[in-house]
């Protein structure tokens, strides 16, 4: 890495480096390929010493179902024209170089120090929530901005995700097996109800007796099961934009007034208020969702009509989307947890979006 590191390093400094001493250090992120952070001293061939800090971000080829092309989506992102398309108070990482082979690809970016996670207050994702209500927007307003950009896919990955939570992946007996690292408890519920009805250990654990989660939260579900078809159908009507489609509080970072959004590996085609859904609901504290539903959708809101009509339901639409993204991970949540503390946190959770659908 050190030759490669120099020549990046020369290019970031603007100016020769002939050494670099760095120290590396493991970032979160990488939980399917490897994030570092390298920090050190660089010597240039003009005798100065230049600190530096560099991201490095490595990813060996996977599938990611119904999306093949996944886990270069961030090397084909930055080698195409889509740095061109941020301006304003929305940016992304700079690239200093980028490389694919032999089913590998390696990105050097810049780091981005702001303010991040749990940490972002309600104002800093407003202004989150703006940006990249803008950005849509303009892309909407001016498709040919991304006419030469080709790596993106298609709308339906909402709906794969959410089939994905529906699915049975694995067999009842593979489930009860050692092979299997499921809690114990689990395996116990799973052999006194074996069911190979293609459906996921989620969908039929929310509807047997072994789960505790109240009726009605249980049937707001199970109500957007049933209509799921009529439900992505009200989706299909809304404008199609450039989604993040990961756009969470551990990828955007604040510094200044300027919005970082980082880890654009599921970039492609969507349908307005998907993201915000993510903002909203994606491991955000449970006491500030009604907070959050009440402040990020209207920031958003606000910078899109300036490029098109929002639907007058868009409040219940993106609600809905919640629950389609992330209503069965918290009964996943729910399923696996290890307490009745964490049981009842996550019946809270689905207790406070209950509450948003008559706001």
């Amino acid at each position: 890495m050190s030759l490669e590191l120099t020549q990046i390093l020369s290019k970031k400094l603007g100016k020769a480096v002939l050494t670099a001493e760095y120290q590396a250090k493991p970032l979160h992120g990488g939980t399917l390929g490897d994030v570092k952070l390298l920090t050190g001293c660089a010597k240039t061939a003009d005798g100065a010493e230049e600190m530096f800090s560099v991201v490095w971000k490595a990813q060996k080829k996977w599938e990611r179902p119904g999306d093949p092309d996944s886990w270069r989506r961030e090397y084909d992102f930055y080698t195409s024209d889509m740095e061109n398309i941020f301006t304003g108070d929305f940016h992304i990482p700079k690239c200093y170089h980028a490389q694919s082979d032999d089913g590998k690809i390696q990105l050097w970016l810049e780091y981005i120090d702001g303010v991040s996670g749990y940490e972002l207050n309600v104002e800093m994702l407003e202004t989150a929530a703006e940006a990249i209500g803008d950005l849509q927007g303009r892309l909407y307003k001016n498709p040919g901005l991304l006419k030469n950009v080709t790596c993106l896919p298609d709308t339906e990955y909402m709906r794969r995700d959410n089939d994905d939570w529906h699915t049975q992946a694995y067999s009842c007996d593979y489930l009860c097996s050692d092979k299997c690292r499921i809690p114990e408890h689990l395996k116990k519920w799973v052999r006194e109800n074996p069911r190979d009805n293609g459906k996921s250990m989620e969908y039929n654990y929310l509807r047997s007796a072994e789960c505790k989660i109240t009726e009605h939260l249980k049937q707001m579900l199970i109500e957007i099961d049933d209509n799921r078809d009529e439900i992505f159908k009200q989706i299909s009507t809304l404008p199609v934009t450039l989604c993040h489609r990961d756009f969470w509080i551990e990828n955007i970072f604040y510094t200044n007034g300027i919005i970082t959004a980082i880890d654009w590996d599921r970039v492609g085609w969507g349908y307005i208020g998907e993201d915000i859904a993510s903002l909203i609901a994606d491991d955000t504290e449970t006491e500030k969702l009604h907070e959050y539903f009440r402040k990020l959708i209207p920031a958003y809101c606000k910078s899109l009509s300036a490029y098109m009509d929002i639907p007058q339901n868009i409040n219940n639409i993106i609600w809905k989307m919640m629950l389609i993204k992330f209503g069965y991970r918290t009964v996943s949540d729910y399923m696996f947890a290890s307490s009745d503390d964490i049981k009842e946190k996550c019946i809270y959770r689905l207790q406070k979006i209950y509450e948003m659908k008559d706001m």
